[in-house]
């Protein structure tokens, strides 16, 4: 602590400055995200009381990284989309 209040403006400053840019990072491209198959599941059962999990008989999802969520790959293929609408009629 002693150490940290004694360094000077001028380098604090700097190194204020080296941390904000390195935490700004660009905006993504997509600003909404679609949820896994899991959490639209657990959404219709939570929301709607539902048991029948839906989203189990969508496409499967792709793994990036070990994971389903990657905002960057995650799209609405046609295909998917149908599988969104169908399972929409039928929770009505």
């Amino acid at each position: 602590m002693r150490h940290l209040a004694a360094l000077p403006e001028a380098e604090v400053a700097a190194a204020r400055e080296r941390l904000a840019a390195s935490v700004t990072s660009p905006a993504p491209s997509q600003l909404l995200r679609r949820l896994t198959h899991s959490q639209y599941n657990n959404t219709v059962r939570d929301l709607l009381g539902d048991f029948s999990r839906p989203a189990d008989r969508f496409p499967p999802e792709d793994f990036v990284n070990g994971f389903k969520n990657q905002l960057r790959t995650q799209g609405m293929p046609p295909l998917l989309a149908e599988a969104y609408s169908a399972a929409a009629e039928k929770l009505r």
